[in-house]
């Protein structure tokens, strides 16, 4: 008798356990509440005003020496590295995070 009501015990524990672990279950596949996105349209900022400058090889001759020629390319150079980080700022106005 008493291996019988012990066999029974862990029986009703057993099917408990399984009840508890079916509960649980639905309970985490509960669907999530529907999240709605709107959207906003929103103007975006004027682009500011970037003017290209002005190149130094711009002013070259067909006569003119090879280190007038060499200057004006090494400035050449720089200045647009110049533009090129202007540039690069206003682009980075407009990235979003």
């Amino acid at each position: 008798m008493d291996y019988e009501k012990r066999a029974l015990m862990i029986d009703i524990f057993f099917i408990a356990c399984v009840i508890a672990f079916m509960i649980f279950l639905t309970a985490c596949a509960a669907p999530e509440p529907e999240v709605r996105i709107e959207y906003v349209a929103v103007p975006p900022k004027a682009p500011p005003v970037i003017e290209r400058p002005v190149l130094e090889t711009d002013y070259l001759k067909d006569g003119d020496l090879p280190s007038i020629v060499l200057q004006a390319h090494r400035l050449t150079i720089k200045t647009l590295q110049k533009y090129s980080l202007e540039l690069d700022a206003a682009l980075d106005a407009y990235r979003t995070n």
